[in-house]
């Protein structure tokens, strides 16, 4: 097993994260957050969010609505998006058919009692959009 030295920096993670996100402002002109409504996609969110307000700028921000998240993430997802409409120019809300790539693996899955009780596990639940969002089919016009 390879066991690579640890390379201690001066600086800890927080304000390291900082100055990335102070890079990003200074490089692009343009800032899109991608915001899943997790753990760590909301600290990025928050991170951005206070960097943009010190430097009075704004920022737009996606969130892929897969239909199947929990409610508690929805209503987390529409909290941040009030909390900061201020400073979100844009906020993408895309709720279409879209295919990904995950990491959860089929023989994974086979391992349930069977593909029926898999199918009958998993209910799809259309979430409905909130008032005010653009919609992807307006960006690719």
């Amino acid at each position: 097993m390879r066991k690579d030295k640890k390379i201690i920096l001066d600086d800890n993670v927080l304000n390291a994260s900082k100055k990335r996100i102070e890079w990003v402002f200074d490089t692009f002109n343009q800032v899109c957050v991608s915001f899943s409504g997790g753990k760590d996609s909301s600290v990025l969110f928050h991170l951005v969010a206070e960097i943009a307000r010190r430097r009075e700028c704004q920022f737009d921000v996606l969130f892929i609505d897969w239909e199947v998240q929990f409610q508690h993430t929805i209503d987390h997802v529409s909290r941040l998006k009030q909390q900061y409409s201020d400073i979100v120019r844009r906020f993408y809300w895309v709720a279409l058919p879209l295919t990904t790539v995950n990491g959860v693996h089929r023989a994974s899955l086979n391992g349930l009692a069977g593909r029926q009780a898999w199918n009958g596990f998993v209910s799809r639940q259309k979430t409905p959009l909130p008032t005010q969002t653009s919609s992807l089919s307006i960006i690719m016009a």
